[in-house]
């Protein structure tokens, strides 16, 4: 199993104002922080100007109401894992930036007009890591863990450190055995419950941007 070795600069935000104002009053805004890292369209154009390279990741996540996001994103396991009938069915880093200076500024001066860029207003930035990991054969699927982790960028260590610590738990998992207890278990599974047996408590720890 290969992981990116990229990091994400925490230390950045979103200063530079957008030129044409009026999308500040016609753009969508609506599901701030929806997934957390998930971006709107007017966030979209901060980061765009402010020299962001955003991705428009596909989402295969079993789980989501979109086809994808647009967002600061980078591929997380970069090979399929060698186990038979084990695959990933998503991987990814994420981060999102505060705003700050005269962009933050002229989101303020328009909150009057537009009272829900306040949320923008008050967002705060993140990192975080998401991984799926299930068992397939012929027709049986079993979701063998999920696991969903967020940082405040003030946390931008433990973010790393945790990252690792998730890394060298997934190479040394022994899938077969984890599908095994998964499979003889007759109370109803819990994310949490895959996560104990990779060797976490948590499955899901999030970090609210507002």
């Amino acid at each position: 199993m290969i992981f990116n070795s990229f990091e994400f600069n925490p230390n950045l935000n979103l200063h530079v104002p957008l030129e044409d104002e009026t999308l500040l009053l016609n753009a969508n805004i609506k599901q701030v922080d929806r997934v957390g890292f998930d971006l709107t369209v007017l966030e979209q154009e901060y980061y765009k100007i402010n020299g962001f390279d955003l991705n428009k990741k596909v989402v295969l996540s079993k789980d989501s109401a979109k086809s994808s996001w647009d967002t600061i994103f980078q591929d997380w396991i970069l090979e399929p894992l060698a186990e038979q009938n084990t695959f990933i069915d998503h991987s990814g880093l994420y981060i999102t930036y505060p705003f700050a200076g005269e962009a933050k500024q002229q989101l303020q001066k328009y909150i009057p007009y537009r009272p829900e860029l306040a949320k923008l207003v008050n967002l705060k930035g993140k990192v975080g890591f998401d991984v799926c990991i299930d068992y397939i054969k012929g027709e049986d699927v079993i979701e063998l863990v999920h696991l969903e982790y967020d940082f405040g960028l003030e946390d931008y260590s433990t973010y790393l450190s945790m990252k690792k610590r998730i890394e060298r738990l997934l190479i040394s998992a022994d899938w077969e055995s984890i599908k095994n207890t998964l499979s003889n278990v007759h109370h109803k599974i819990t994310n949490d419950f895959r996560a104990n047996l990779l060797g976490v408590n948590k499955a899901f720890v999030y970090y609210n941007r507002l």
